[in-house]
């Protein structure tokens, strides 16, 4: 059976965050970015998936408006700091491992994953996905919803606790995979 490894140039992985509270329209939704190694390998119902992204790779993109993100809000000093928060308070590394891992199984449009942090905390993840495994490539994309509160975070808020970010976050996936030879 062919083996695929996920190609890190035509692979894109956004993370969405959404700003809820009293004074939330006055917040950002934000949209972060990472890239991610792994494998696949199909199976007779469907294949199984290995991803991991180190957290010091994760990136703000920008500010979310509707379907589209504005990348000029955002100072320079003002994602540094977001980024060394998710680095620093959200997913910590713990010794040496810096990894956020994700594993699982698609079957039938659907997929179960299991999302395991630095520190090991872990939840489940369920998403509909959309998959076409070819000789040479394999295309695997999705949407799924992730609880910080699964993990322990949260809840994370603004300044003087003017706003929140809500406990789900949306994972976009667009995952490119070559087969290995």
């Amino acid at each position: 059976m062919t083996s695929y490894s996920i190609d890190q140039h035509a692979t894109r992985v956004h993370v969405y965050t959404f700003a809820e509270g009293l004074f939330a329209k006055f917040a950002h939704d934000l949209a972060l970015n990472t890239t991610p190694s792994g494998s696949g390998e199909p199976t007779p119902e469907g294949a199984t998936l290995r991803l991991s992204f180190d957290v010091n790779d994760i990136t703000v993109i920008g500010v979310r408006r509707k379907e589209f993100v504005d990348t000029e809000v955002l100072r320079f000093d003002e994602k540094e700091d977001i980024e060394r928060r998710i680095r620093n308070e959200f997913f910590p590394a713990k010794g040496d491992n810096h990894f956020i891992d994700i594993s699982g199984e698609l079957k039938h449009g659907h997929a179960t994953f299991d999302f395991a942090t630095p520190q090991g905390r872990r939840t489940r993840l369920v998403a509909d996905v959309k998959a076409g495994i070819g000789e040479d490539t394999a295309l695997v994309t999705g949407l799924c919803k992730l609880s910080l509160s699964s993990l322990g975070i949260g809840p994370i808020k603004g300044p003087l606790g003017a706003f929140k970010v809500k406990d789900e976050v949306h994972i976009d996936f667009h995952a490119v995979f070559r087969a290995q030879r």
